[in-house]
């Protein structure tokens, strides 16, 4: 970025005019420069295209223009032209803005970390304050001052003043500042990981800006392109994310049964058990074991509100719990279920952790659709037809395949049940776009229409992945026909 050098309020002027008008030596005025510079910045000179011819006791003089630019200076030999440009070159080097100070280039390309190649020094703006004075100025000034990471921007003096650093972009400085220099020494310590990683990675790369936390872990899913980099990203996280102490990326490598993603570990400490806290409940795991994704929370709570304390939910893939503990907690009859051991083994430990009361079951999705959920609706619909129900099905991979469960569930019971609400379904799917998933859950339920589904994109995933959730209200005459064809057993395949 172009340094600017219009950073502070105008040198006074007459100060400059005595300075250059007073002798045509070019080192009176580099002597002063400093001094005058320290007060304030001038505009970038602007030479004028307009010949002015004015001669006053053969001295060179310049005129100046009512918007304070100097112009064209008044010599037959345009003396005063490289002084001028000397006048912007020394401004140049001197001046800086906030955008300036960064690692210095010479970490470019660096795979190994190495701290002290951080070190660097930047020339800010500073003024001394006297310590009866400090009060006020501080109400008056504390938006200037400079602000940059691990920096006290008040520094003692032994004569009792305070040195207060500035920032360098502020342009509204008091016109009576008596403005000075002060050599700011920055470190590997001053810096952020986002000016780090601009400083260190090569420009083609994408940026890694973002990371999921759960508990004292970081989790990265970085690319191919970044992979010489990975070490050295996790150690500058592990460093500047001060409740960081495990940072790992995942890799492509899914597990086949319980669908969760194996990882690396970065840098840190391994271990994966670990707490964190969604909306007012408390959830303990095993972040290498089950799965959990922080950007979800948004999803879970807005689910969540759609419940009244009196309805029923059914949450055929749990995971640990995070729509099953809050509708609990809410008031709700909830059914939980979790193929995967370890994610079952959580939820039962998050239940208790958060005091709610949850029947919890460790079964494939149909096999908790056919018995768990088949019996408790039957006992529901026998005692009260009002209660509204809902099944809940987050497993984006592989919840769609599942839905053909509910076709004919109770068949075996077409003219003797008391039939009460119709179950509402909360379905998860991926897809490039809305039809791909529209039509893979049409297929699914005969009779169903499009006209009976409501759609809404949760995030995009990927390139061509997006997320959806798909809710509906299941047809009697799903749940009831009998000439469906039963599906071929499937492999059992957990949720989360």
């Amino acid at each position: 970025m172009t340094k600017s050098i219009c950073s502070f309020n105008r040198i006074k002027l007459q100060d400059l005019n005595t300075a250059i008008n007073k002798t045509r030596n070019l080192s009176y005025l580099k002597e002063n420069l400093k001094s005058l510079a320290f007060r304030s910045i001038v505009p970038k000179p602007r030479v004028s295209e307009e010949i002015i011819t004015q001669k006053k006791r053969n001295k060179p003089n310049f005129l100046l223009r009512s918007d304070s630019h100097i112009v064209q200076p008044i010599t037959d030999k345009n003396f005063l032209f490289p002084l001028l440009n000397r006048f912007q070159n020394i401004l140049k080097d001197l001046y800086i803005t906030m955008e300036d100070i960064k690692p210095p280039s010479r970490v470019k390309g660096m795979k190994i970390l190495q701290k002290g190649e951080f070190d660097t020094t930047y020339l800010v703006p500073a003024v001394k304050i006297e310590n009866e004075r400090i009060k006020k100025f501080l109400q008056e000034n504390k938006k200037y001052m400079l602000k940059q990471r691990a920096v006290k921007p008040i520094i003692d003096l032994e004569n009792g003043e305070k040195l207060i650093l500035l920032n360098p972009s502020s342009k509204e400085y008091l016109q009576d500042l008596q403005l000075e220099y002060h050599n700011l020494e920055l470190h590997y310590e001053n810096f952020n990981h986002l000016d780090i990683f601009q400083a260190i990675l090569p420009d083609h790369l994408d940026r890694v800006s973002s990371y999921s936390s759960i508990g004292h872990i970081l989790h990265l899913n970085l690319n191919e392109d970044t992979s010489e980099y990975k070490h050295l990203i996790g150690q500058v996280l592990l460093d500047k994310i001060p409740y960081a102490k495990t940072v790992v990326n995942k890799q492509n490598v899914i597990n086949n049964t319980y669908r969760f993603f194996e990882m690396e570990i970065l840098a840190g400490e391994e271990n994966f058990i670990t707490k964190t806290k969604e909306h007012g409940c408390i959830y303990e795991l095993d972040f290498s074991k089950v799965y959990w994704n922080p950007r979800l929370s948004t999803e879970h709570q807005r689910l969540v509100s759609e419940l009244s304390p009196t309805d029923i939910l059914y949450d055929v893939f749990a995971g640990i719990g995070p729509f099953a503990i809050p509708a609990a907690k809410k008031g709700c009859t909830v059914l939980a279920n979790d193929l995967n051991p370890e994610s079952y083994r959580w939820l039962e430990n998050n239940v208790k952790i958060n005091k709610t009361k949850i029947s919890t079951y460790n079964l494939d999705g149909r096999d908790f659709i056919k018995t768990a959920l088949k019996s408790h609706l039957i006992d529901i619909w026998k005692t009260n037809n009002k209660t509204n129900i809902h099944v809940a099905m987050n497993l984006p991979a592989l919840a769609i395949e599942f839905l053909d469960e509910f076709v004919g569930l109770f068949s075996d019971y077409s003219t003797t049940l008391p039939v009460g609400e119709m179950p509402v379904i909360h379905v998860y799917g991926f897809g490039i776009t809305e039809q791909d998933v529209l039509t893979s859950v049409i297929s699914k339920l005969p009779g169903l229409q499009l006209d009976d589904l409501q759609l809404r994109t949760v995030r995009n995933v990927a390139p061509n992945k997006n997320m959806f959730l798909i809710k509906f209200k299941l047809l009697k005459s799903i749940l009831f026909r009998s000439d469906f064809e039963e599906p071929p057993t499937k492999k059992k395949l957990c949720s989360n």
